[in-house]
């Protein structure tokens, strides 16, 4: 008889085993490059020419066009600049300068922007990128993403819908977006490299530890008025559940014939905590806003009596949520008063149920009220089939519905199918979307077939087509004759080295310098040998270095941490454990270093002997039994390993020394007793030490070949 599962010895020599896996992956050195901040360095152009052919409804022929544009990004004042030329026009687009991270995770914008004249308007901004803002009662995400990118937004792992980067950004407004909810951005850059960005929606407050702070401030001139407008706000955490919070606003009114400056302010105080065992969260916020610019506006209202006081209180019992929401208005505002309850339950499979109830009390006596019921439901009807659908009914006569499907079961497209009304079947509309993403390797394109009972143009069609970021084709058409075509290039290049087309503008070029590390600190020091041969990797892109040992890589992305891959090609040399890493932040170029030391591998095998007459399942189990360890000079353990299916086992990674080696039976079937030796390993060019471990009835035996000769 045997037993069908581990002993207890047994699962703790595996646990061991695991444990130590875990430990080597903790104990690996991150060494992560970015770009030195630099005053200036040639970057990268992005050229864009197309020629437009265009027929309005009801007319028989085309008028041509051209368009035309130059897109540049790289270093300059210790940024990251980017800018733009329309050739048609002859003008120059915006100029921004970005700082990442200059403050506690903050990034800082200065930049020059086009007004449609001669003229500009100068602005900055420092913030937290949160990935989406709130507009009004929707919510908008908006990245920064390469330029040339097209970016999928996902839902329950489900593609929704697809955009492409305009300037560098890209945003979605889909009424699919809503609050506490978690999305994906899967972001396609021209180059074929992929990344996926996390979005959380779930409203925060601007809460921040303890000690920690946000900045979000906005600074903006104003050409119209000649003066400008400034929006400021500071949260900082007073305890880990006190946030206060500090804002001013600085903005322009008209009045009569002249524009003057209207001062704002806010304060507010927000507390959060976790109740009744740490099973109901809690958040508890008060606030006033107010006025204190001096007189009256243009109808004679004071400005001192402009001012409001709010309050807020939510409470989450497992799947309930319930929150109110009151505001007070000064003599400034028609209104007296706003207040709002709102009740949301999600503990159904995939429906969500919500209530809201919303009073107005005006100053004349009137009085309003709206009771507002909302019913979504999402749900993967497949692993590539998602529905989702959503209804919204009010008192006050304001019905709409939707309902979407989006399937991702084809290999390189996605099909998805929007379906929306508002009160009644005539306001009807009907979209049928199909995006495909480097379909074999070459194509981008999208095709969209849209429906609408209440448009006259019922019917109508776009594409998109992408060629190898080379040639673009743009084209629409509608039922009523209706015709749009574009036809052109789209090209990046590294004006450092033009022959180097590039799949983004948003990219860096990485030096890679490759080099004995003697005194084993991981830095590059003068003297220290540099070596040649050594295969980098970044993505799809691959380089070796030289002689010198060095190599460029180009178009490498910005803003993604990606891991340089190195594949040391001398078996004298080893990574050891240290894991390379870069990041750029500008288009300027990164200078990595590969420290790599003197590693050799041991190679093993299992031998039987042929009088044991095992079966195939038999052999499979012994070797499956076989633990071997191997231990420094010190007695500290270096490797734990088991021979896999065919009885092969290799150590890579050490150093040439000299080591014990314990070999160890776990099974039952045989009477194995444990062996026990040295071994002194010598690197030896074109060669590797190899052991043979012969097992026989009675005991192990090992054949050693440490010195380059089998």
């Amino acid at each position: 008889m045997t037993l069908g599962f581990n002993t207890p010895e047994e699962m703790a020599i595996l646990f061991k085993v695991r444990q130590d896996d875990i430990k080597k992956e903790l104990e690996k050195n991150e060494i992560v490059y970015m770009n030195q901040r630099k005053l200036f360095e040639l970057g990268n152009a992005r050229v864009q020419l197309y020629q437009n052919f265009n027929k309005a409804a009801g007319n028989s022929e085309y008028v041509k066009d051209w368009e035309g544009s130059l897109e540049y990004q790289g270093a300059f004042l210790y940024g990251n600049l980017t800018t733009g030329f329309d050739f048609k026009k002859k003008t120059v687009g915006n100029i921004e300068i970005e700082y990442e991270d200059v403050f506690k995770n903050h990034d800082l914008t200065v930049g020059g922007y086009s007004t449609g004249d001669d003229s500009r308007e100068f602005g900055f901004s420092l913030r937290k990128d949160k990935g989406y803002y709130e507009l009004g009662t929707r919510i908008v995400i908006s990245e920064n993403v390469p330029i040339g990118s097209k970016v999928e937004l996902l839902y329950m792992g489900y593609p929704i819908e697809v955009k492409e980067a305009e300037n560098g950004k890209v945003t979605f407004d889909s009424a699919l977006i809503r609050s506490d909810r978690n999305y994906q951005l899967k972001i396609y850059s021209p180059n074929g490299d992929v990344e996926t960005r996390y979005i959380n929606t779930i409203q925060s407050y601007n809460q921040q530890n303890k000690g920690e702070v946000e900045y979000n401030i906005n600074f903006r001139e104003n050409r119209e008025s000649s003066k400008y407008n400034l929006d400021a706000q500071m949260y900082y955490g007073i305890t880990d559940q006190y946030t206060i919070g500090l804002g001013t606003r600085r903005g322009t009114e008209r009045f009569r014939d002249e524009y003057r400056f209207l001062d704002e302010g806010r304060l507010d105080l927000t507390y959060s905590n976790q109740i009744y065992n740490n099973a109901f969260p809690i958040v508890l916020r008060v606030g006033t806003d107010r006025t204190f610019t001096s007189g009256e506006d243009s109808n004679n209202k004071k400005y001192s009596e402009r001012y409001k006081y709010d309050g807020l209180a939510q409470l989450n019992i497992k799947s309930w949520l319930f929150k109110t929401e009151l505001k007070e208005h000064g003599a400034f505002y028609d209104e007296k008063s706003v207040n709002k309850y709102e009740v949301k339950y999600g503990g159904f499979d995939n429906f969500t149920f919500g209530y809201e109830y919303e009073t107005k009390d005006y100053k004349s006596g009137r009085k309003e009220s709206e009771n507002r019921y909302t019913i979504n439901y999402d749900k993967g009807l497949t692993s590539n089939l998602l529905l989702s659908t959503e209804v919204k009914i009010s008192d006050k006569n304001d019905e709409e519905y939707r309902a979407d499907l989006f399937y991702s079961g084809f290999d390189s497209f996605n099909i998805n199918w929007k379906n929306h009304w508002v009160k009644e079947i005539s306001n009807y509309t009907s979209e049928v979307e199909l995006q495909s993403n480097n379909f074999y390797g070459m194509f981008d394109y999208s095709l969209s077939f849209k429906y609408s009972e209440k448009s006259k143009e019922r019917v109508s069609l776009s594409f998109t087509l992408d060629y190898d970021n080379f040639l673009k084709i743009v084209g629409s058409a509608g039922e009523l004759g209706g015709r749009n075509l574009k036809v052109g290039v789209d090209r990046i290049v590294d004006l450092k080295d033009i022959r180097k087309p590039l799949g983004s503008i948003d990219t860096s070029r990485v030096k890679v310098i490759s080099f004995v590390d003697a005194n084993d600190n991981n830095i590059y020091d003068e003297g220290e040998t540099r070596v040649d041969n050594v295969e980098v990797k970044i993505g799809s892109q691959t380089a070796v270095t030289d002689e010198m040992g060095e190599a460029m890589l180009y178009g490498v992305p910005n803003e993604i941490v990606l891991n340089l891959s190195p594949t040391i090609r001398k078996p004298s040399y080893s990574m050891g454990n240290n894991v390379i890493k870069v990041k750029g932040i500008a288009a300027s170029t990164i200078e990595a270093y590969i420290p790599v030391k003197p590693m050799i591998t041991l190679n093993g095998s299992v031998e039987l002997d042929k009088t044991l007459k095992l079966s195939a399942t038999d052999i499979q189990e012994l070797y499956g039994d076989i633990l071997i360890k191997i231990k420094d000079i010190k007695g500290k353990e270096v490797e734990l390993t088991m021979p896999d299916e065919n009885g092969n086992f290799a150590v890579s990674g050490i150093f040439p020394d000299k080591y014990y080696l314990e070999i160890k039976y776990l099974g039952n079937k045989f009477n194995l007793p444990e062996l026990k030796d040295t071994l002194e390993l010598v690197y030896i060019d074109n060669s590797s030490p190899k052991i043979v471990l012969n097992i026989d009835k009675k005991k192990f035996s090992l054949n050693k070949f440490l010195k380059g000769k089998l």
